[in-house]
């Protein structure tokens, strides 16, 4: 290698590094893969030419959950503004570097999160909807199961106010179209329009607007979460709930 080619090279090698210190966004090489300060870097040499080949670190599902996770535990408790990754890290049992390998800020664990807990919402919601139950049964169940999906989540449940905030906030700069929280709460609205479309059609349920009922049935759950927000009197809440369950209920009949 003459003298020029060492000093070519190590130009170039030169540039690898600022690249994989400096770089934040994500490569065109999977959705599983991104580019950050661990990526696995190869210079590839050839004569006077310098080539760099970027291999991504690949993603562990698992670990991508328990940064979401702890996240969760974190934003819940201090806020999106004041969390810290370092706090993320260490509940997850993880270095403070490898949470940046999965997410390159906390606006995309943020994101993650309303994925993580809107997928859940919906997808026990479509396997409620594919169970041989009556309309009736299923809507009240409907109702039942996604209040008690979030008493579940204990203190965590104050993530939702994060999630309402941001979605408000999404709505207002004209990202209505793009945001989870609202893709979300239009699949839910969807199976709930099914459900009340066949009630009507079993004669269980009288004719009404679909759209405006499914709106007011998804916002009777959420105005249950707000309150248990405020009291956690399980055992008072439970019973309210199941009144006000069937005073809805009662309001949709023939």
């Amino acid at each position: 290698m003459t003298g020029f080619d060492q000093v070519y090279a190590l130009n170039t090698w030169i540039q690898v590094i600022l690249i994989s210190r400096y770089a934040k966004k994500n490569i065109d090489a999977g959705e599983n893969s991104c580019l950050t300060d661990c990526s696995v870097i190869y210079y590839i040499y050839n004569n006077k030419k310098g080539e760099i080949i970027m291999t991504p670190l690949q993603k562990d599902p698992a670990k991508a959950d328990a940064i979401i996770r702890a996240a969760i535990q974190i934003f819940a408790r201090d806020g999106l503004d004041k969390g810290k990754i370092a706090d993320i890290a260490i509940v997850a049992g993880i270095g403070k570097g490898t949470v940046y390998e999965y997410f390159n800020s906390k606006d995309a664990i943020f994101h993650a999160i309303v994925d993580t807990l809107m997928g859940d919402m919906v997808a026990a919601s479509e396997k409620l909807y594919s169970m041989d139950l009556s309309p009736y049964d299923k809507l009240r169940t409907f109702i039942r199961m996604n209040t008690e999906l979030v008493f579940e989540m204990g203190d965590a449940v104050l993530i939702m106010t994060e999630i309402w905030a941001q979605g408000a906030r999404a709505i207002r700069r004209g990202e209505h179209q793009s945001t989870q929280l609202t893709a979300g709460y239009e699949q839910m609205r969807t199976l709930v329009v099914n459900i009340l479309k066949a009630g009507v059609e079993a004669q269980e349920f009288r004719e009404m607007n679909y759209t405006g009922v499914a709106t007011l049935c998804l916002a009777f759950i959420d105005g249950f979460v707000w309150q248990f927000m405020l009291n956690d009197d399980m055992d008072a809440f439970d019973d309210a709930l199941r009144d006000g369950i069937d005073s809805f209920m009662k309001g949709l009949k023939p």
